[in-house]
């Protein structure tokens, strides 16, 4: 049986990885063509939109993962210390009503403080619904993610989980895009997102159960 430290590494890759490919499929990528290298000025363009590309993935992946490890954190407390669910909360996610670093970068983008905190309250719920999900795993016997959840859930338990945090996600979402509805392309980013989570959550279930209806 893996450590408990090990089990929290192999939970936190697989949530880092997820987000990179959420990000891959969502964030637009310059397309290169063949003309491109025979025009030096042209390709040092490229060169330049395919870096802010990158910028853009490693940003989206690091912010879809942020409530994802702030719960992870949570549940590692409680299952190594014994402490309760607030308790671990308190310590590894920002109170919803706090002002924080994070809600002064948003108020650069939505002045309505009110609107920012609605989001920031939405993510704590999903923190919160999230943090009983990772203690499951870290208290099932296993040694790699696929092995954890497999241990801890049925195929219907594992898809009723997954439907159940669509839920409180999409409470994030709307609350997002009701702050920032008049950012230009912003809604239609965020329905890209929502759409490529559903479909790759779809596919992993699929590999993680080998079609099992169990």
């Amino acid at each position: 049986m893996a450590s408990l430290d090990a089990k929290y590494d192999a939970i936190l890759a697989r949530e880092q990885q997820f987000a990179l490919t959420v990000a891959r499929k969502v964030v637009d990528k310059p397309e290169l063509s063949v003309w491109m290298f025979l025009i030096p000025i042209v390709f040092i363009y490229y060169i330049h939109r395919y870096q802010k590309f990158q910028a853009g993935v490693k940003l989206f992946s690091k912010e879809f993962v942020f409530t994802k490890k702030a719960a992870l954190d949570a549940a590692f407390q409680i299952t190594r210390n014994g402490v309760s669910k607030d308790e671990a909360l308190a310590t590894c996610c920002p109170d919803e009503e706090a002002g924080s670093a994070a809600d002064e970068a948003l108020a650069t983008c939505c002045s309505d403080t009110a609107l920012v905190k609605e989001i920031r309250r939405k993510q704590f719920k999903e923190v919160a619904f999230l943090v009983d999900h990772y203690v499951r795993l870290l208290t099932a016997d296993g040694d790699s993610y696929q092995s954890l959840v497999k241990k801890a859930y049925t195929r219907a338990g594992y898809r009723q989980f997954l439907k159940q945090l669509q839920q409180v996600e999409k409470e994030v979402n709307q609350a997002a895009k009701h702050a920032f509805k008049e950012t230009e392309g912003f809604l239609e980013f965020m329905s890209k997102m929502e759409v490529a989570t559903e479909l790759l959550r779809q596919e992993e279930t699929k590999k993680l159960f080998n079609g099992s209806n169990l």
